[in-house]
């Protein structure tokens, strides 16, 4: 899925916490809880294991969350640190 504001809007809670992830190969995700709490996620390969990284919980304010457009800066800084570390 390609995530826009309107896309991030429209997914509804489940009885479980899920998650989301952006086409492309991004990295990118969103974790939904039961209570409607949308959390970006930044998942990557670290010493060849999965790990998650939690980039901010998704809003529209900039006072009470971090926005898409946040989350995909945040996710970029975060790819140069870790190939930098890795270097």
């Amino acid at each position: 899925m390609r995530f826009t504001d309107r896309s991030i809007d429209a997914l509804k809670p489940k009885a479980e916490r899920f998650e989301v992830w952006e086409d492309g190969r991004t990295g990118l995700g969103l974790r939904i809880t039961p209570r409607s709490k949308k959390t970006f996620v930044f998942m990557y390969r670290f010493d060849r294991k999965a790990r998650r990284m939690t980039l901010g919980r998704y809003s529209k304010s900039p006072a009470t969350g971090i926005s898409l457009a946040t989350a995909r800066r945040m996710l970029g800084e975060a790819r140069e640190k870790l190939v930098s570390t890795a270097e």
